[in-house]
């Protein structure tokens, strides 16, 4: 039946993602270059402690710095970074950015401010909720050498809530795809939950995209060449949002660079989705091949758990409720950017 072949197809692709990403082999590079790591933080008083704790326990081989860059912060994000001065192995700096300029917006402006400071060719970007484990900048410097960026998994996990746990699931798969893509050779997705490139392009992407809230990690490293970005397999992670209204707020906010994707790449990502769709109406049409239906949700939870994303066996509920939702996302990118100024959602998940 029609729907069964389209559903195949659709659960293949994301088979040939996660096959593409085990058979993937990354350099490990002997020597280790010297690194900023930059973290914009916009009231970030909560989560910061954490990812500094975890950030100073690093044992880099290579001098390194921590540079945190406070935006426009009305809470105590600058005294926690003064606290952990004292206590920071490395370098630890603290850039007071006190209001954003007209053309910029206020992630990318912080950046540029962390640039602008950062003494090292190679600069690590970090969101202020995330926590890094053990040896994490170590081995994801490994597979710098020869290379202009290197992105590495950077998952979200899932709290007790629906919402949350879903919120996880679309983001495991966001991850998937971008690795499972760079590993086949055609990277473009990086992601600011942790990601290193050299300051050079990071600078280029944020002038060329200053303007939009989103992009300061995924457009540029599309402006590398692809054979000049490496793959790390350390993982970070974040917590999720906790509610369902942030975590679609979220979404549609990244939706904004989706348009300045090339045609090629949006024609590239909307494969599985119209396989699953095609697969969806040939069940309508013959509803006694309802077991096609699982074949999405098995073949992506397989994927994940090869990629050891941090998702449980029910995500398989969320596969089809997701497939749904997401049909009205592309109406976030029609929204004016300065709508989402107005959302209160910089904090962790910073814009």
């Amino acid at each position: 039946m029609a729907s069964y072949g389209f559903l195949a197809l659709s659960g293949a692709y994301w088979v040939l993602l996660a096959l593409g990403w085990r058979r993937k082999r990354c350099a490990k590079g002997e020597e280790r270059p010297p690194v900023s790591v930059l973290v914009p933080a916009h009231n970030a008083a909560s989560t910061l402690p954490a990812l500094l704790e975890s950030l100073t326990q690093q044992a880099y081989p290579a001098p390194w710095e921590i540079w945190v860059i406070a935006d426009r912060c009305s809470d105590a994000t600058e005294a926690v970074v003064r606290a952990w001065q004292a206590k920071s192995p490395c370098p630890l700096q603290l850039v007071q950015v006190r209001e954003t300029p007209p053309g910029w917006s206020g992630k990318k402006y912080a950046l540029y401010r962390g640039l602008q400071a950062a003494r090292h060719s190679w600069c690590v970007v970090v969101d202020a909720d995330v926590v890094v484990p053990e040896g994490w900048l170590t081995d994801l410097m490994a597979a710098s050498e020869g290379k202009a960026a290197v992105i590495a998994p950077a998952w979200i996990e899932g709290g007790p809530s629906w919402a949350s746990q879903l919120a996880s699931y679309e983001a495991a798969l966001v991850q998937a795809e971008g690795l499972g893509w760079a590993a086949w050779g055609a990277p473009y997705l990086a992601t600011g939950r942790g990601w290193a490139v050299r300051k050079s392009w990071l600078l280029a992407g944020l002038f060329a995209w200053r303007g939009l809230l989103s992009g300061d990690d995924d457009l540029t490293l599309q402006l590398i060449p692809p054979q000049k970005v490496g793959i790390a397999r350390t993982a970070s992670r974040s917590p999720a949002p906790r509610s369902f209204r942030a975590a679609f707020l979220r979404k549609w906010r990244h939706l904004q660079t989706a348009p300045h994707y090339p045609w090629t790449l949006q024609l590239r990502l909307v494969i599985a989705p119209a396989l699953q769709l095609a697969g969806l109406v040939g069940w309508l049409l013959a509803p006694q091949a309802w077991p096609a239906l699982l074949l999405p949700p098995t073949a992506k939870l397989l994927a994940l758990t090869w990629m050891h994303a941090p998702i449980k066996l029910q995500a398989l509920l969320y596969d089809w409720p997701l497939f749904f939702l997401q049909g009205g996302y592309p109406l976030g990118a029609l929204v004016r950017k300065r709508t989402w100024a107005l959302l209160p959602l910089y904090g962790a998940h910073a814009i």
